[in-house]
């Protein structure tokens, strides 16, 4: 339409070739200066939206915190930038629930990073379609522009039916308590279960079923002590226990756990596999050192699992072999010896100080176990496990450990283990072939 008019507009008069040509440049000119402005103003438009920098799921905590890392970076490179964090996870306050994980992925950003906290907008976005899963989306864009929206997932736990989850279950005693709170999970603690307890308390009429199973190298009861593991994790989670249902599925290669969601009027998913097969040989049940047996809260773990394996299984004996070492006589003892003085360590030195209350607790002294077997033995006489249903063997400290104490289970007429085994198998020649004057 412009390039029409101009020449009416100005009259017969221009048309004449200089003002013909004089024309073309102006036209040429406006062209030129008009498609820049276009360019720029679809590039603005482009810069007002945010942009997805990274996603993921529920990590380790250097995985995380690594993502976060280059996360903080853009920030820093371009402070007229925003951050946005949007999370995907289990409705709910508290530990474990989305909001609860999307505000530790902030406060790492804020108190490691030192991103202030008015650039970052967290965002919880509802279930993940994964339900036990978290998912976690950093999005960048210009302070000022709209937020990202997030996406609809469309998942309906109250529907849910089948193995929620199977997991390789370890049935060694320690002298670590995983609150959740560890270096691996500090940003993630308590999703799964904060997950299950969604779908679960969605459900009315289901129940849970707890499938354990013996691993190959399993001692008895190993399948019911972890699915009871899992068990006690629910109910500190809320759920009521009369919604529990245990099984022993049998054995596979390694010990594991099924947990299975079903209406209350459906069939088990897993068959019960009955009563568990007899020991063929004497097996080891656990093996503690003095240290660890020095914390009351792992002595009496140690011990429950002894006494609650004969309860269950009256037909096998124990057998604790309890290992003691023999240090040598410090210097300066054989000096207060040598000296005919009794003097008690820290006897004059072992004075409270002015913030002794600060200082952290010690740790407990090793347990001498030979008051502890003894204790033992009069413990397990008090449950009826009678004395000939227990055998005491003493023997010397393993290579490069302290004293230790081992518990045996032996099925009946099978020989007692051999404290003294280990040593002769390091002491045997690993080439049994005999050989005289550099000849076989």
């Amino acid at each position: 339409m412009t390039l029409l008019r101009i020449p009416v507009l100005l009259g017969t008069e221009f048309m004449n070739r200089r003002n013909l040509s004089s024309l073309l440049v102006l036209l040429l000119l406006a062209l030129m200066f008009s498609t820049p402005v276009s360019a720029q103003s679809r590039n603005k438009s482009r810069q007002r939206k945010a942009a997805m920098f990274d996603e993921y799921g529920t990590l380790s905590y250097c995985s995380v915190t690594a993502r976060l890392d280059n996360f903080a970076i853009q920030l820093e490179n371009d402070r007229s930038q925003q951050g946005y964090l949007i999370i995907y996870g289990p409705p709910g306050e508290g530990r474990g629930f989305g909001t609860d994980s999307v505000e530790r992925q902030k406060g790492y950003l804020v108190n490691a990073r030192a991103i202030e906290e008015e650039r970052l907008t967290t965002i919880y976005a509802g279930r993940n379609d994964v339900l036990n899963e978290i998912r976690v989306q950093l999005w960048i864009g210009p302070a000022g522009a709209p937020a990202p929206e997030p996406k609809k997932f469309n998942v309906h736990p109250e529907n849910f039916k089948g193995m929620y989850e199977e997991s390789e279950g370890y049935d060694e005693i320690t002298n670590y308590v995983d609150d959740g709170e560890g270096e691996m999970e500090n940003l993630f603690p308590g999703v799964w279960m904060a997950g299950f307890a969604d779908v679960v308390k969605s459900q009315t009429n289901s129940l849970i079923y707890i499938a354990g199973y013996n691993g190959e190298s399993s001692v008895p009861g190993a399948w019911r002590r972890l699915a009871e593991r899992e068990v006690d994790g629910f109910k500190k989670a809320g759920i009521p226990a009369n919604r529990f249902k245990i099984i022993y599925g049998g054995n596979e290669e390694k010990a594991k756990t099924q947990i299975w969601i079903q209406p209350a009027n459906d069939q088990p998913p897993v068959k019960d596999a009955g009563a568990e097969p007899a020991l063929s040989a004497a097996v080891q049940l656990g093996d503690f050192g003095d240290y660890d047996l020095g914390y009351k809260d792992y002595e009496r773990r140690a011990f429950n699992r002894l006494l609650e394996t004969l309860r269950a299984f009256p037909t096998l004996r124990a057998c604790i072999i309890v290992r003691i070492e023999q240090p040598a006589p410090k210097e300066e003892e054989m000096e207060v010896m040598t000296s005919g003085v009794i003097v008690q360590p820290n006897e004059v030195t072992d004075v409270p100080t002015e913030n002794a209350a600060a200082q952290p607790e010690p740790d407990p002294e090793p347990a001498d176990l030979l008051k502890l077997v003894d204790s033992w033995k009069g413990e397990l006489s008090k449950q009826n496990i009678h004395e000939d249903r227990l055998v005491i063997l003493f023997s010397k400290a393993l290579p490069d450990r302290a004293g230790t104490l081992e518990t045996w289970l032996i099925p009946n007429g099978h020989p007692l283990p051999d404290p003294e085994a280990i040593f002769k198998e390091e002491s045997e020649p690993k080439d049994s072939k005999a050989v005289t004057n550099g000849k076989p």
